[in-house]
């Protein structure tokens, strides 16, 4: 009888937070579905600015470079990044 109800507490656990996951997921294609709505699909969207794009631009130049493996004198990519070990 002891493992029934240690049981019942993490299985209702686990359904509340199954539950509560798949609200968060509906409740963020609200916001998505009212701009279809007052829009087309293709003019829904965002313009980025200049700073933005150069934001982006040194965000992904810096990913790039933290990557490659500059101490040895050769650029090419470390094995370890690369999901061998």
């Amino acid at each position: 009888m002891w493992f029934v109800y240690a049981a019942v507490g993490p299985a209702i656990w686990a359904f509340l937070n199954h539950l509560d996951t798949g609200a968060f997921l509906v409740a963020s294609y609200i916001p998505y579905l009212a701009a279809l709505e007052s829009a087309e699909a293709s003019v829904v969207g965002e313009t980025l600015r200049p700073t933005q794009i150069v934001g982006g631009l040194l965000t992904s130049t810096g990913a790039a470079l933290l990557t490659l493996d500059l101490r040895k004198g050769t650029r090419r990519l470390p094995w370890r990044s690369c999901g061998r070990v």
